[in-house]
This record gives structure tokens, sequence and C-alpha cells, in this order.
């Protein structure tokens, strides 16, 4: 079934919206590899990730009508208030389950099951995505993620936040990620991410995600993070 372009508009009116810190410009892709070095994520027997990459449009593939209609519904009552309210936005997105929640990005990979069965990973807070392209941002996760992989070849996207201000952020099949480390285990990020790592970030609001991101960026540019940072990031209601 042909795909309303509307979708993509939308998405990439977010992707503007959450990771955009008015940087420089992408100024083109040199497309990457095709396999990825899992350094630091532990993967069971016959998972194997084959890809990361920005192509975030590509997981609304699978959308049927009703859940089109119903994103469509959604977001054309957003674009009706005066107020043109991310967090409306990001709302439709995540009653839809287009995306995942909790981030102010995401990166989306292909991941191989060749078992028969399903079988859980989990993305540790903490594992830093380096891209092959150094005109984009590197990714952080900042808290555990797990993920149920089905049998065969299947995309999944995780929510991230962006680590290079002045860097550009991924949008295509063609910006890979070829790498995946953890951040070193003293600094800011660090402390940062002990923090977040405890907290309920997958029902905070746009604007919310939003300051953790330039919380994210202002660590990276100035080494450190300040009393009132630490206390908002404190505040965020604490993971079940």
């Amino acid at each position: 079934m042909k795909k309303a372009p509307f979708l993509f508009i939308y998405i990439l009116l977010i992707i503007g919206m959450s990771c955009d810190s008015g940087g420089k410009d992408k100024t083109g892709s040199t497309g990457g590899i095709d396999t990825f070095e899992e350094s630091s994520l532990v993967l069971p027997e016959g998972v194997n990730i084959t890809s990361v990459d920005g192509d975030m449009t590509s997981v609304i593939s699978g959308m049927d009508q009703d859940e089109m209609i119903a994103f469509s519904t959604c977001i054309q009552a957003c674009n009706s208030s005066s107020t043109m309210d991310p967090d409306c936005f990001m709302n439709c997105m995540n009653t839809s389950d287009i995306f995942p929640d909790g981030g102010t990005f995401n990166l989306c990979m292909t991941v191989t099951n060749i078992t028969s069965v399903n079988v859980t990973i989990t993305i540790s807070a903490g594992t830093r995505f380096n891209p092959a392209d150094s005109d984009f941002q590197p990714m952080l996760v900042i808290y555990d993620i797990t993920i149920t992989i089905t049998p065969g070849t299947s995309r999944y996207c995780i929510p991230v936040y962006c680590l290079a201000r002045t860097k550009s952020a991924p949008s295509s099949s063609d910006d890979k990620y070829d790498e995946a480390d953890m951040i070193p285990e003293s600094g800011c990020l660090k402390d940062i991410v002990d923090i977040t790592s405890t907290k309920d970030i997958e029902s905070l609001s746009h604007t919310d995600l939003s300051s953790i991101q330039d919380i994210i960026w202002n660590c990276v540019d100035e080494g450190d993070f300040s009393s009132d940072d630490e206390t908002f990031l404190n505040g965020l209601p604490d993971a079940d």
C-alpha cells in the first residue's frame, strides 16, 4: 500500500526540532560500510547487528491504513493549534508507536536473528554509537534499552542523544554508524548517565527531553554540568 507523503514530512519536522542545534549543514556522506563493529555490545549467539544508520523513515513501512489515519488525525489537530506545540507532535508519534519514546533522536539497526525463537538483547546506558563519517554526531544511550529480536532480519530503532552540537544528524540509510563503545568511566557524561539510567525517561515530554539534550551538549562542550542541571536530572521521575 502506498504511504502518505505527510508521514515523512512530519517525521522530518520532529527530527529538525530534536537534534538540530543550528550547527553546520550536512556536506555529504561517505556512505559508511555495511558492517557494524559490536565492540561494546554483548549479543546472544545467532544474533548479529549488520548495520546502524539514520534512516528513521524506514520503520513506518509496517503501518497499516488505520494506523496512518489515526496518526494523520492527531497531526492535523496539532497543526491547527496556534501554538504548534512540539509536545503535541511528539505525542502523536509516541501514541502511534512509529518510534520509541525516550530520546531526542533515533538510530535504526538492521538485526539478523538466525535462530527460530525471539531473542532479547539489552543496549546498556552509556553505549556510544560512532559514525563512519565524522560530519555526523556520535549518539549516546542514556538508559538501558531492551529489544525483543524476532527470527529473520528486521529493523529496530532506539532512542539516543546527540553528542556534537556543531555536527549534523544522520538522515538516511547511507549515514552509517560503524562502531559502538562505552563512554569513559569518569567525567560529566558518566555522571549524567548514572542519573538518567535510574529515571523513567520514556515518560518525559519533548521539552524535558530537549533539556536533557542541552545538558549533554553543554557537558561535551564545557567538560562539566551545573548544579542546576544536576538538580533537574535528579528531579526527573524514577524508573519503576
